[in-house]
């Protein structure tokens, strides 16, 4: 018979290892009579293992949905690049630190295309697909699944428009299935980034198994909306079985996958909100990888046997950026005000500890992109200034929401120290601490008068970022602050057209002394990539989206 240990720890693998679902999991723990914080439970696990052909991944939130035209978060993003394959990939590296890195100077490889040759100035493409790529469902890739997979971005007007407007691709009539294996792509204008883009990959865009998904559509639902938001449907190494909101999807190889077998037969992607029982998790050899830990307790693993962290500078930035078309912030002088007020060192001391990798971005770029203008006059904080700018406005106080997600525990911190730091120049900053869903609606519906956003421009090319968080019309998907600036985004939208790269950063320089001027977004912190893992789990590799590819992983 268990001892009540044992059937505390046979509950815990259970859950973690996706055999039982939460209510059931908290059900059994009260019939045992378990009274303790869940932390304190699982600090008894001792070294819960698990199975060797299957991943285990903490993370604070599910995804939303599965279907990329629809992915607002990082976990819906990570479905994505776990489970669709583009045109090209990246090269992967070692860097001095020993870290699997993405090589940004070197052009991308193919992947689903064989081949590829660019014409008529750069504006035309004739892709080759690859041959005997086959889907989990066992139907072969042809450019037809092409052609229907971004003619449904189009039908629908959704997200994919941001990934094939960078790539000057902006209807239906810019591409065609010339035979069963090639796509050929004609653009308004020539354009450098068409492969890069299918490297990234940036969200949206991907390429469906369009046998599959046609046997799901309806007279009300012809692009199957409804079925793809719960299924995947892709030609890439991994399939989501299942998919329980709040609880877990759980992903398993593609069998029919043309690079051969994966390392990991089975991964269960599960929702733990807490990052301490996360690390309560991940210590004990109950999950596999934990996301998004504070660096506060990536810090206290310092020497822990079993676990490594993989640090890499990358381009990730912690956001805070303010609403442009709602007062008090439609006068660039407020901007400027609260951006002198922000106690950026503090902030850096304080959050992350004073982490090396984590820097001020001194402009709307990260620092390692073409068009960084390594310009920031808003530092360092200058309260006086700050005070003597409002006055200038008209304004001797302001009050404001600042809205945050529950996801990071270092938001609410920031959260924390901007309303202090700003009350003192006669700012009152209400704090708003939202729900994964509530907070994507608030800020992608443009709602929130101001908000903390944790994110990256994907593509390392500065026009393409500037576009991304700065660009006009419904394709800049992430100008979530309604940023206007004829001028800027004049000078952005020729920058994307320029083929030449050394005009191309010059005009995304100048687009960017601009948006300084703006400063729409009053802070932006690059804070690193940083994964904490069992030293059994290997090959995880960093791109410059930030997220986890399931293909990289296996397990010693």
């Amino acid at each position: 018979m268990k001892t009540r240990k044992q059937a505390h720890e046979a509950l815990v693998r259970n859950f973690v290892q996706g055999r039982i679902d939460r209510r059931t999991f908290l059900g059994r723990l009260s019939a045992l009579g378990v009274a303790v914080p869940m932390a304190g439970l699982l600090e008894n696990v001792a070294h819960a293992q698990t199975p060797s052909d299957t991943l285990v991944i903490g993370a604070p939130a599910t995804p939303t949905t599965l279907d990329p035209e629809y992915s607002s978060s990082p976990q819906d993003r990570e479905v994505d690049c776990s489970t669709y394959d583009r045109f090209t990939q990246f090269k992967i590296v070692t860097d001095d630190n020993g870290n699997r890195v993405a090589d940004l100077s070197s052009p991308p490889e193919p992947l689903l295309a064989e081949s590829w040759e660019i014409s008529d100035g750069g504006r035309k493409y004739t892709i080759k697909l690859r041959e005997g790529v086959k889907s989990y469902f066992g139907n072969e890739l042809t450019a037809e699944d092409i052609v229907w997979s971004w003619d449904r971005v189009f039908g629908l007007d959704s997200q994919g428009l941001f990934p094939l407007g960078v790539a000057s691709i902006r209807s239906k009539e810019a591409y065609r299935a010339v035979s069963r294996y090639v796509v050929e792509i004609t653009l308004d204008v020539p354009n450098p980034l068409l492969m890069t883009v299918q490297a990234t990959p940036v969200p949206g865009a991907v390429f469906l198994d369009s046998t599959e998904v046609k046997r799901h559509v309806s007279e009300g639902d012809p692009w199957a909306r409804k079925w793809l938001a719960t299924n995947t449907a892709s030609f890439g190494p991994y399939h989501a079985m299942s998919f329980t909101p709040g609880q877990q999807v759980e992903y398993v190889a593609n069998p029919n996958y043309f690079r051969g077998k994966q390392g990991m037969a089975r991964v269960l992607y599960r929702e733990i909100p807490s990052s301490a029982t996360r690390l309560t998790l991940l210590k004990a050899g109950a999950i596999d990888i934990a996301e998004d830990l504070v660096t506060r307790e990536r810090r206290s693993l310092a020497g822990t046997e079993g676990v490594s962290i993989t640090s890499v500078k990358g381009n990730l930035g912690v956001i805070y950026g303010v609403n442009n078309s709602v007062e008090p912030f439609t006068d660039k002088r407020v901007r400027q005000a609260v951006a002198y007020g922000l106690p950026i060192d503090d902030i850096i001391n304080t959050v992350y500890f004073g982490d090396p990798s984590v820097r001020l971005f001194q402009g709307p770029v990260p620092d390692q992109y073409p068009g960084y203008p390594a310009s920031w006059p808003y530092q360092p904080r200058n309260a006086e200034k700050a005070m003597e700018l409002l006055s200038d406005a008209g304004q001797s106080s302001i009050s404001f929401d600042l809205s945050y997600s529950t996801i990071y525990p270092e938001h609410e911190q920031i959260a924390q120290l901007i309303r202090t730091s700003l009350g003192e120049i006669g700012a009152e900053v209400r704090l708003q601490k939202l729900t994964p869903a509530k907070y994507q609606e608030q800020y992608y519906s443009h709602k929130a008068q101001s908000v903390i956003v944790q994110d990256a421009p994907f593509v390392v090319d500065g026009a393409y970022a500037e576009f991304l968080f700065f660009g006009p019309g419904k394709g800049a998907v992430g100008n979530w602050i309604d940023y206007v600036n004829p001028e800027a985004q004049d000078t952005i939208m020729q920058a994307l057209g320029t083929a030449d790269l050394d005009e191309r950063n010059d005009l995304a320089t100048a687009a960017a002394r601009h948006i300084v001027e703006d400063v729409p977004w009053p802070m932006y912190l690059g804070i690193g990539f940083h994964m904490a893992m069992r030293t059994n789990v290997t090959g995880l590799a960093w791109r410059p989206h930030n997220l986890v590819h399931l293909v990289d992983l296996q397990k010693g």
